[in-house]
């Protein structure tokens, strides 16, 4: 099972980033040292709703929702990785020791045209505040499923059932696992994710999202 280095691309874009320009927020591009600026960070909302065995920073909108988005396709992954500092305080919820964080996967196919996974970024500063490993390829994606913004609930569950299986279940067994995500909606990736792990062995498993989106699709 690999443990996840921060990846040469992401080493190399950090650097020169901090060499040649000051940082700056994800959402709307103004130099700043934190993830949002104040105009953008001020926009942030709790999140909605629970959902069970999940926990979700903010509701996805707004300047969240434009950095996620940069994050994802802007082909640079220190926007994740940086947008990863959201979660943090999650972290004091979660029940400790913590044997891995895994994040959600991309299908491979995926992963090629994107260049990363915005969920691997965004588990780095996870892993490291809960003082434990980033399994890089702790699940797999075993099919490319269509994109869930337009299916409907039931539509969901079935578009995700039984599409992460565990790459390597040993690194799991008996351990409290937790699971990184970008965006959840009704949950159903999340859960299908968590699903593998414990199907795996893990002891027990916590969904950790950035946002979840508001409302569910009128036809969910």
């Amino acid at each position: 099972m690999r443990i996840a280095p921060l990846s040469w691309l992401a080493a190399r874009a950090l650097a020169l980033a901090d060499l040649l320009a000051p940082r700056r927020c994800v959402a709307c591009g103004e130099p700043v040292a934190l993830p949002l600026c104040d105009l953008c960070a001020v926009s942030l909302l709790d999140a909605p709703d629970p959902l069970p065995g999940i926990l979700v920073a903010h509701e996805h909108g707004g300047a969240l929702a434009r950095a996620v988005y940069r994050a994802k396709y802007d082909g640079d992954p220190t926007r994740a990785a940086r947008l990863g500092a959201l979660l943090l305080p999650l972290t004091a919820g979660i029940a400790r020791p913590v044997g891995c964080v895994i994040p959600v996967p991309l299908h491979p196919r995926r992963l090629r045209q994107r260049g990363y996974n915005q969920s691997m970024e965004l588990a780095r500063p996870v892993a490291l505040a809960l003082g434990c490993p980033l399994l890089a390829e702790g699940l797999v994606r075993v099919r490319d499923t269509p994109t869930q913004t337009t299916l409907a609930r039931g539509e969901r569950e079935a578009n995700v059932a039984g599409v992460f299986r565990a790459a390597g279940p040993r690194a799991i067994e008996g351990a409290h696992v937790v699971v990184v995500d970008d965006v959840v909606t009704t949950g159903a990736t999340m859960r299908a994710a968590m699903a593998a792990a414990s199907s795996a062995g893990a002891a027990s498993v916590t969904g950790l999202a950035l946002s979840r989106m508001p409302r569910l699709n009128p036809r969910g």
